[in-house]
C-alpha cells in the first residue's frame, strides 16, 4: 500500500510540473534523449560483457568477473587488444622463435641462455659490451628429450642466430638450431603448443634426410639457363658447395662433379636422367659420418636465396656413371 501511494504522489508531482500546454522544454527533451542513450549504451554493454563471459566459460578460462583481457577506459570495459593486433603479434613471435635440438643432458635454461649470449657476442650478433641482463630471451627446454625452443628479441636476431650459430657447442655438444616446421600455419604460443595439442609436446620439426652413403647429391645448386649460364658459373657453384660443406666433413675433392649440358646423353644411357639434372653437384666424403653431418647441417642453409636439397646417392652408380664425367675445370 505504501509503495502505491508513493507512486501516486510521484505521478501527481509530474503532472503539476508539466506545462499547462503539455509541451516540454528543450532542456527536458535533451535530458530525456540522454537518458535513453545511456540506457541503450548500458544494455549493449551488458550484452557484450555477457558474451565475453560466455566465451571465457566455454574455454575453461578464468572467472568472468575478473574481466580477463579487458580494461576500464574510464567509461566502459573494452578488449585490451584487437584481434588484428593479436594476429600480427603472433606472426612476429613465430618468426622470432627457433627450435634447439641435441641439448646436453642436465643443461638448464639459465645455462643455455648464458652460452647462447656468449656465442652471440663472439659472432657479432650483439655488441660485445651488451649486458646479459638486458637481453630479452625466452627459453624453454625439455630436459628428458634434449630439445627446446628459444624466442629472440627480433626477427633479424633470429635470422642471424639461425645462420651463424647452428652447431654451436654447449658443454661439448653441437646444438642444432632450426626453424620450427610451422611456417604454413598459425603461430603457436611458447613453448610451442598447438591448439588442441597436449602441453609439452614438441612442434613438428623438419627431419634431416637419412644418410645411406658417402656420396651427397646437391640438387639445383646451379639454376641452369641455356641463354645466360656461362662456364664460370659451373666453376663458381662447385667452389661454393665445396667451401660450405667442407666445414662439416672431409671431401675427396678429386671426385667432385657438377652436371653440365654435355653430360645429359650419358645420363640418359644410364637411366639417370630423371634423377640427375644440369646444375646438380656430387660430393664424395671420406666417411658416412662426414656425409651425414653435412646433410644435417646444410639442409636449412640458403644458397643464392633458396634452400637446396641434400640427399644420399648410391656409391655404385656414382663410381660407374658420375665419376667418369668430365670434372669441373
Amino acid at each position: 500500500m505504501g509503495r502505491s501511494r508513493s507512486r501516486s504522489r510521484g505521478r501527481r508531482r509530474e503532472k503539476e510540473d508539466k506545462p499547462a500546454d503539455g509541451k516540454r522544454s528543450r532542456s527536458e527533451e535533451s535530458a530525456e534523449r540522454s537518458r535513453e542513450r545511456e540506457k541503450r549504451r548500458r544494455k549493449k554493454q551488458r550484452g557484450f560483457m555477457q558474451q565475453q563471459s560466455n566465451k571465457g566459460s566455454s574455454k575453461g578460462g578464468m572467472n568472468p568477473s575478473t574481466r580477463a583481457g579487458m580494461f576500464w577506459d574510464g567509461f566502459q570495459w573494452i578488449p585490451s587488444e584487437s584481434s588484428t593486433n593479436n594476429a600480427a603479434a603472433a606472426a612476429q613471435r613465430k618468426l622470432k622463435r627457433l627450435y634447439i635440438g641435441n641439448v646436453p643432458v642436465g643443461c638448464s635454461e639459465e645455462l643455455f641462455k648464458i652460452s647462447l649470449i656468449e656465442k652471440m657476442r663472439e659472432s657479432e650478433i650483439i655488441p660485445p659490451d651488451r649486458e646479459s641482463q638486458s637481453m630479452q630471451l625466452l627459453i624453454w627446454l625439455h630436459q628428458e628429450h634434449q630439445y627446446g625452443f628459444v624466442e629472440l628479441e627480433s626477427v633479424e636476431m633470429a635470422e642471424k642466430v639461425l645462420a651463424r650459430l647452428d652447431g654451436m657447442l654447449v658443454n661439448g655438444n653441437p646444438v642444432q638450431i632450426k626453424r620450427p616446421n610451422d611456417s604454413s600455419v598459425a603461430a603457436r604460443n611458447i613453448p610451442g603448443v598447438a591448439p588442441g595439442a597436449v602441453a609439452g609436446a614438441p612442434l613438428a620439426i623438419a627431419a634431416p634426410p637419412v644418410c645411406t652413403s658417402r656420396i651427397v647429391q646437391i640438387s639445383d645448386a646451379l639454376q641452369y639457363d641455356p641463354y645466360s649460364t656461362v662456364h664460370e658459373d659451373f666453376i663458381d657453384t662447385v667452389e661454393d658447395m665445396v667451401e660450405g660443406c667442407s666445414q662439416h666433413g672431409k671431401i675427396n675433392a678429386a671426385n667432385t662433379r657438377i652436371i653440365k649440358q654435355e653430360h645429359l646423353q650419358l645420363l640418359l644411357d644410364a637411366a639417370l636422367a630423371d634423377h640427375v639434372q644440369i646444375g646438380h653437384v656430387f660430393l664424395e666424403f671420406l666417411s658416412m659420418g662426414d656425409a651425414s653431418q653435412v646433410m644435417m647441417k646444410m639442409q636449412n642453409r640458403k644458397y643464392d636465396g633458396r634452400f637446396l636439397r641434400y640427399q644420399s646417392f648410391p656409391e655404385d652408380k656414382f663410381y660407374a656413371h658420375i665419376v667418369p664425367l668430365s670434372p669441373p675445370q
